[in-house]
């Protein structure tokens, strides 16, 4: 079996240092579906994957919860009707702001500058992590060269 050296991307859950560790623990479960990985953490207390999980029922509910809303508000849409072509976009942005992240109505982040500017450059981070996820793949070098071209 080939042996993968392992990466943590930004903003990882994860401290840097544990990633080789759960990469393999997680390669080695046979069948990775989220509730098969959860089950083979929750029966290996000691490893170090464990302590990344909510396991206080209560905490972990009220995280859900908060999850629950997040996935709400993220599928509300509203239609844009440009000369004949119409849109549906989200109405609801994630912005954080100095006292946290909130979601804010598009129109109102569409009329100012600063919150303009976050989700736009969200916008390139995501363009150019998807670039990086999807690199490997020769079906799909012709769009990330035009994508790297229009973000130069």
């Amino acid at each position: 079996m080939k042996k993968y050296q392992y990466e943590c991307r930004k903003g990882s859950p994860f401290k840097k240092e544990h990633v080789q560790e759960i990469g393999e623990f997680i390669n080695n479960i046979p069948n990775k579906t989220t509730d098969n990985i959860l089950n083979v953490i929750e029966n290996n207390p000691k490893h170090v994957i464990h302590q990344y999980l909510e396991w206080d029922d209560t905490i972990a509910a009220q995280k859900h919860r908060l999850q629950q809303v997040r996935n709400i508000v993220n599928h509300i849409e509203v239609t844009i009707t440009r000369i004949g072509n119409s849109t549906p976009i989200p109405v609801f942005v994630s912005i954080t702001q100095q006292d946290g992240k909130s979601y804010q109505h598009i129109s109102d982040v569409m009329n100012n500058v600063e919150m303009k500017k976050q989700i736009i450059n969200r916008a390139k981070t995501e363009l150019n992590n998807w670039m990086i996820r999807h690199q490997s793949y020769t079906e799909l070098q012709g769009i990330i060269k035009l994508i790297k071209s229009k973000l130069n």
